[in-house]
C-alpha cells in the first residue's frame, strides 16, 4: 500500500496497533519515521508516534502525541481509546474514564474502550461497575482471552465463583483455539504460562466450592500440561522459568487431596514426584510420612 500510494495514510493507525500488540518496537519507529516524513500533522500519524512511544514505555510522551491527534480531530475515537490506556498505565484513572466515555460515545463497539472502563473501575476498587463494562466488552468480542479472564477475576473478588470458573472455561478455550493455530501462536511462550495458571486457578476455585472431582480434574491437566511445555525444546530456558513452580504446587496438591480420600498409592505417586524447590520437596516428605502413619493406624 505504501509503495503504490505513499501518501495514503489512512490504514497506518490500525497497522501501528498491530505492531505494538507485536512488541514490534523497531518496525513501528520505521512506520513513525515514515508517516512524520509524509504528513507530520494528521492524526493517524500522531497515534503512531504515540504508540512508539507507549511501547517504549515513554508514556508521558505518548500521551502528548495522542492528544495532539485529538486536537487535530476530537471525533477521532481511537485516539481518545489509546490515551485512556496510557492514562491507565500512568494509574490516574479518572482521565482513563473520561477518555473511555469519550471513546464510546464516538464509537459504541469499541471494545477495547470497555475493557478499558473495567480496568479502571477494578483499579478504583468498584468491581460491580468493573463487571458491567467487562460483560459489555465481551458481547463485541466474544473470543478474546483477556476479557474473560479479566472476567473471572472481577467475578471472584465479588464471590462470585461459579461465575467465575464458566468465564475462566471461556478463556481457556480461547488459549485452545489459538495454540491451535499454528499460524498465530505455537511459539507464543507467554500465553501457555497463562493458560496454566488459569488451569491452576480453576482448580483452586472448584476446591474452595468443595468441588474436589472438578478440581482435582483440572489440576490434573494442569499438570499434565506443565509437564509437556517444560520438558519440551527449551529445557534450559524453562528450567528458570519463575512459572516451573507450577508442577511441585500441583504434584503436591494431588497427593495432598489424595491423602484426604485415603488413597495412600496416589499420595505417594504425586510426593515421590516432588523435585524441587527444597520446601516442596520437604512438603512432599511430611505428605509421604503421614501416608505411612496412616496406612501403619489402619
Amino acid at each position: 500500500m505504501l509503495v503504490s500510494h505513499p501518501r495514503y495514510l489512512e490504514f497506518l493507525d490500525h497497522y501501528s496497533n498491530i505492531l505494538y500488540t507485536l512488541g514490534s518496537r523497531d518496525r513501528l519507529s520505521f512506520v513513525a519515521q515514515l508517516a512524520s516524513s509524509v504528513e507530520p500533522y494528521r492524526p493517524e500519524t500522531c497515534c503512531v508516534i504515540g504508540n512508539y512511544y507507549s511501547l517504549s514505555s515513554r508514556h508521558e510522551d505518548a500521551i502528548i502525541y495522542f492528544r495532539r491527534a485529538l486536537v487535530l480531530d476530537r471525533s477521532f475515537a481511537s485516539a481518545w481509546t489509546l490515551l485512556g490506556h496510557e492514562y491507565l498505565k500512568l494509574e490516574n484513572s479518572h482521565a482513563a474514564l473520561s477518555s473511555y466515555l469519550r471513546a464510546i460515545s464516538l464509537n459504541k463497539r469499541d471494545y477495547r474502550a470497555y475493557f478499558g472502563l473495567g480496568q479502571a473501575y477494578e483499579f478504583l476498587e468498584q468491581p460491580k461497575m468493573s463487571l458491567d463494562f467487562y460483560r459489555r466488552a465481551v458481547l463485541l468480542r466474544p473470543g478474546e482471552m483477556d476479557l474473560w479472564q479479566a472476567m473471572a477475576g472481577c467475578l471472584v473478588s465479588l464471590s462470585k465463583l461459579p461465575q467465575a470458573i464458566d468465564s475462566l472455561k471461556r478463556a481457556l478455550a480461547c488459549t485452545g483455539t489459538a495454540l491451535r493455530n499454528p499460524e498465530n501462536y505455537t511459539g507464543d511462550i507467554s500465553l501457555r504460562r497463562r493458560r496454566l495458571d488459569m488451569l491452576f486457578q480453576s482448580a483452586s476455585l472448584h476446591e474452595e466450592l468443595h468441588n474436589r472431582q472438578e478440581a482435582t480434574v483440572s489440576l490434573e491437566q494442569c499438570l499434565d500440561e506443565a509437564i509437556e511445555y517444560y520438558s519440551g525444546s527449551n529445557t534450559e530456558n524453562n528450567a528458570r522459568d519463575e512459572h516451573g513452580s507450577i508442577i511441585p504446587k500441583a504434584q503436591l496438591l494431588l497427593a495432598r487431596w489424595a491423602l484426604d480420600n485415603g488413597d495412600y498409592t496416589r499420595a505417594r505417586y504425586f510426593a515421590n514426584r516432588v523435585e524441587q524447590p527444597r520446601e516442596c520437596r520437604e512438603e512432599a516428605q511430611r505428605l509421604l510420612d503421614a501416608c505411612a502413619l496412616e496406612e501403619n493406624t489402619d
